[in-house]
């Protein structure tokens, strides 16, 4: 998945990796969220949903588990784990796509100055849902480096 920033010009390489490290594509802390489908496009910014109606389409995001292997599991309260998944998230990357010269206004004058291009690729695991039945759900996460999260959602009638 690319990042909000995945084309950017910048005139300086080190303030644009330390940029990247400090900001990250969205400050949101990581982890584990349901969002309604309608929101993604903005996965990264849109806010947990806690409650669906049957015609919505919930969308399960992981963040923060580059480089590991995950096990999202979907479980119904009354019938039991309803789907698991396993995937391996690929870590974060940055490349370097070369520098080159283009130009700049600057008051009346037009002048010429370098820049690079720099593609950042993130490791959101997005899964989207088909409309589920009504219901108490509960999404967990399980990475093979110990970590394990868990959010639960309802779907009222």
């Amino acid at each position: 998945m690319q990042c909000c920033m995945r084309k950017h010009f910048v005139p300086n390489t080190l303030w644009s990796v330390l940029a990247i490290a400090l900001l990250g594509c969205a400050s949101t802390g990581g982890g584990l969220k349901v969002i309604d489908a309608k929101d993604a496009k903005n996965a990264a910014f849109a806010k947990p949903k806690q409650t669906f109606s049957p015609s919505e389409s919930p969308l399960i995001r992981v963040h923060g588990y580059g480089g590991t292997k995950v096990t999202v599991q979907l479980t119904e309260a009354t019938r039991g784990p309803m789907g698991t998944i396993t995937k391996d998230v690929p870590k974060a990357s940055t490349q370097n796509a070369g520098r080159d010269i283009s130009f700049r206004s600057e008051g009346a004058q037009i002048v010429p100055y370098e820049r690079e291009n720099i593609t950042w690729t993130t490791t959101d695991l997005v899964i989207p849902l088909k409309p589920l039945p009504p219901g108490k759900y509960q999404v967990t996460v399980s990475a093979s480096d110990g970590r394990r999260e868990t959010q639960s959602f309802e779907v009222k009638p």
